[in-house]
């Protein structure tokens, strides 16, 4: 007997031989790819290794908490671990679930409660000792990165009889807050019994479950009428489904099917099409007909397909990509095949799906792809046991940096998702920038929407066209200026006319704040020594914050001369946070990595160059690099710079 599995969730294969022997189909074109009749762009992808050392690792999830940056990595033993933001595994698995492994059978999928912040739910789907596919709810522990085994509830046990292959295997919660799970027909060849096209088996389908409170049937299933597990089954006529995903901006559900011996599929739909719909498994490969049913059923369509031509054998599915971090990927989803290495994506921004094939791990068996709470994606290896970032060559600089788009003088400053106009050579100066420090924007950087103009710098002496002398300050986030109504109280603070940049009227803000009359406080933004006291601090909003070291006071442009004495009220201000370096300085600290610093919603992070030609390739050089000490470094790590 031949037996051409590749691996778990792949296919049994004995069937193809003698289908094709007695003739029931042939296909003439067994080394071309079908797909959409356009083709996408390539997009230059990159897949970096993130994390490795895992044992047969089949799944990347994660949380899809807003700031978790986690991600939980499935190993077919049924061990779960997770995988920090830096790609450092933690030495305590998160859980262990009892799945057996012959053959397919592991632990398949693993989904996260929509409300898992407030409830600490998770699902585990795996197969049991019996070859049964179980349905699990665990709950996090006290300690956030290990769940209560104790916890363990079992929701649903599905009968998996006779064979080890074609579990299917995954979990997915819809927008709708309902659990998706996804099952194979029941292995060997062609499905002999069926069981994808019959609705009172469990196997083949794909199942719609109420769980926020056990297990309970949706009132708007499809079947819910009907007796027995029926009215489980949301849809149906699927071989061995590996990877189903919802897009985060539309809710489309995108299920990868696995084919038999001639064709792997990707089908999108919307729920309401989903809802009762059959995908024509075993009648139907993909768009070849099998010869196995009397008449043909109607079905939902595959909108993308490809055959085993240059050493593919079996699909695995991804996600649609809606991260931040890559624009050019945007709507871009990613599945690739389990043998080849081959990574494609299929994209509709044209109103038409597209097709290309990006790029080729070669040598490593793609057994799954994750995405994180940002919506980046990752592809998983499961022969090497390495869990690989996707990335593309498209750089981005990081928020704080200052960028000109060549052969233009406007300046940008890039913060958080949008282009900020520097609105002049004040503004520019006042902010304590240097001409050196504007970067060539990169493709990316210019596709970024604009953002409010910058502003004039909280602390800084500015005049218009008039005498007037004012302070900048900042109320929330609104500029606002403030009048030094007298000489007296402007030299009794320390200031000298040397100080105060004139700038165009249209730069000074709209508001104004309470008139500086008397020489008993600073503005927000000064920087001020107490007597006795070695620290250097920064006014802001009521406290005195404490300025680390002096690369943070030199990021900011500022140099000793704007250091004055603090007057009674200053020193009687409570120490606020501490001031590190400014958003879009590059540093060190102990170590060789590059970081950037970023601040992002009042919390600053830091992002790692990720290789030193990104480094450079942004407009970099190591003498702009700062060494600070480790306490000056976020412990809020972001995504990686390529």
């Amino acid at each position: 007997m031949l037996d051409c599995e590749y691996m778990p969730y792949a296919r049994f294969s004995l069937g193809k031989y003698t289908l094709f022997a007695i003739g029931v189909f042939v296909t003439a074109a067994m080394f071309m790819v079908y797909a959409p009749a356009s083709r996408a762009a390539p997009l230059s992808l990159q897949v970096t290794p993130f994390a490795s050392g895992f044992a047969q690792p089949l799944g990347a999830v994660s949380t899809n908490v807003s700031g978790d940056t986690r991600m939980f990595v499935l190993q077919k033993n049924g061990v779960i671990k997770i995988v920090q933001a830096d790609g450092t595994i933690l030495a305590t698995p998160f859980l262990s679930v009892p799945a057996s492994t012959a053959g397919e059978q592991g632990l398949l999928s693993v989904a996260f409660d929509p409300q898992y912040q407030a409830n600490g739910r998770v699902f585990a789907l795996y197969t049991d000792l019996s070859g049964n596919i179980v349905l699990a709810r665990y709950t996090v522990s006290g300690n956030p990165d290990i769940a209560d085994v104790a916890s363990a509830t079992v929701l649903l046990t599905i009968p998996h009889p006779t064979n080890t292959n074609h579990n299917g295997g995954d979990l997915a919660f819809g927008t709708d807050g309902y659990l998706y799970l996804s099952t194979g027909d029941g292995g060997s060849g062609y499905d002999p019994p069926n069981n994808a096209q019959n609705l009172s088996v469990l196997l083949g389908k794909l199942l719609r479950l109420d769980v926020s409170s056990g297990l309970t049937v949706p009132p708007t299933n499809p079947f819910v009428a009907q007796s027995g597990e029926t009215p489980k089954v949301f849809s149906y006529g699927l071989r061995n489904p590996w990877r189903l995903s919802f897009d985060r901006s539309t809710g489309d559900l995108f299920v990868a099917d696995v084919g038999q011996g001639a064709r792997e599929e990707v089908n999108v739909v919307t729920t309401t099409v989903a809802k009762g719909a059959n995908f024509g498994w075993r009648c139907i490969e993909g768009s070849l007909v099998t010869g196995l049913c009397g008449s043909l059923p109607t079905q939902v369509a595959p909108i993308a397909q490809y055959d085993h031509g240059e050493g593919r054998c079996s699909i695995s599915g991804g996600y649609i990509y809606r991260g931040t971090q890559f624009p050019s990927m945007v709507g871009h989803y990613f599945y690739g095949d389990f043998c080849s290495g081959d990574i494609f994506s299929i994209d509709k921004s044209s109103g038409q799906w597209l097709f290309d094939r990006q790029t080729k791990l070669s040598g490593v068996m793609i057994s799954s792809f994750g995405q994180d709470s940002a919506g980046e994606l990752y592809v998983v290896g499961y022969n090497n046991g390495t869990l690989y970032k996707l990335t593309n060559t498209e750089r981005t600089h990081p928020d704080g940096t200052l960028v000109r788009k060549a052969g233009e003088q406007t300046v940008y400053l890039i913060d958080e998702g949008a282009r900020r106009v520097v609105p002049s050579a004040g503004v520019f100066l006042q902010n304590g920038y240097l001409w050196r420090q504007v970067r060539l924007a990169t493709a990316t950087d210019s596709q970024l929407p604009l953002g409010t103009p910058l502003a004039l710098r909280e602390g800084m002496l500015v005049k218009g066209s008039s005498s007037a002398i004012y302070a900048i300050e900042y109320a929330g986030s609104t500029p606002q200026k403030r009048h030094i109504t007298t000489l007296a109280a402007f030299q009794g603070l320390g200031y000298r006319f040397s100080e105060v940049m004139t700038v165009a009227d249209a730069d000074l803000p709209g508001a104004s704040g309470v008139d500086i009359t008397t020489a008993t406080t600073h503005p927000d933004g000064a920087l001020v020594m107490v007597a006795g006291d070695p620290k250097l601090y920064q006014l802001d909003n009521g406290t005195r914050r404490h300025v680390m070291s002096l690369p943070a006071l030199l990021s900011y442009g500022f140099n000793f001369s704007y250091i004055k004495a603090a007057t009674s009220a200053d020193a009687a201000l409570p120490e606020g946070a501490q001031v590190i370096l400014r958003e879009g300085s590059v540093y060190t600290f102990g170590s060789n990595f590059i970081w950037a610093m970023e601040y992002v919603s009042s919390t600053y992070q830091k992002r790692q160059f990720m290789t030193y030609p990104g480094f450079l390739a942004l407009g970099y050089s190591l003498a702009e690099v700062y060494q600070v000490s480790s306490a000056e470094s976020p412990s809020n790590i972001a995504p990686f710079i390529p």
